[in-house]
């Protein structure tokens, strides 16, 4: 009884591990509502049976909401920006608002950290041309210093000299638009693609984090057979040819 209770326990992991570990597309984002989906499935034994009844899973007497925060590893930042690019699930549901706040905080931080690397390079572009202009120029008198002017640092200026909105209002304008769901492809790349002009800095932005895989067993599984693969063409080499093309190796090598 208690090995089928644990069977019937450990299949939504199952289920989810299978959707996770997606060979073309990218899934990280799949990891925030992995954790949900589990949080809400394993609450109780009345909730898992529904689970598997949802999700077509052939079929813990105990409530399971006690121990389910140790189930689980608190989300990384990474994981609901993900979520959030991802335009099927950028509101965040059922995710709490200190969630979903600090997600868009991150994903501005990010935002500006691009910004930064862009005007960097722009003045290091620029760097060698100016050093030659201010080298052919003599000066006369060199320039003072203006003075400071007392209470300067306390005067309040244009809005868009204070706060640089540019980037919020790209993050905003994308969590404000009109996505039609059912056009919406798998891959998040598509769409990003598709807006790549319209949102520069967030498409950018997105094209980093879904660079980062959301597990590394498919890698695995393609360099074991990889691996495979030449182990078995190599074992069924003849010997001389073998040795015959290493001896064509190493007169390449002399004549060189």
């Amino acid at each position: 009884m208690a090995i089928s209770q644990l069977i019937h326990l450990l299949k939504p992991f199952k289920h989810l591990l299978v959707i996770i570990q997606k060979g073309k597309t990218p899934s990280l984002h799949l990891i925030t509502i992995a954790i949900l989906t589990l949080r809400r499935a394993l609450e109780s034994y009345t909730s898992l049976i529904e689970y598997n009844k949802d999700y077509g899973i052939n079929s813990l007497t105990e409530d399971l909401s006690e121990n389910e925060d140790e189930l689980f590893e608190e989300k990384e930042e990474v994981h609901l920006a993900a979520t959030l690019v991802h335009p099927r699930y950028r509101l965040l549901k059922r995710c709490s608002l200190y969630d979903v706040r600090e997600c868009q905080l991150y994903i501005r931080q990010r935002m500006a950290q691009i910004k930064s690397m862009k005007k960097n390079k722009s003045k290091s572009d620029t760097s060698e041309e100016r050093s030659s202009m201010v080298n052919n120029v003599t000066l006369d008198e060199p320039v003072k210093k203006k003075s400071k002017r007392f209470g300067e640092d306390f005067e309040t200026r244009n809005l868009s000299d204070e706060f640089d909105n540019e980037y919020d209002d790209e993050l905003n304008k994308y969590l404000e638009q009109r996505i039609d769901m059912e056009s919406i492809d798998d891959n998040p790349l598509t769409f990003w693609y598709e807006y790549r002009f319209a949102y520069p800095t967030l498409s950018q932005l997105a094209r980093s984090i879904y660079s980062i895989p959301a597990t590394i067993a498919n890698v695995a599984r393609q360099f074991s057979a990889s691996r495979m693969m030449i182990s078995s063409r190599r074992t069924r080499l003849n010997p001389e040819q073998i040795n015959n093309a290493k001896f064509l190796r190493s007169k390449l090598y002399v004549c060189i």
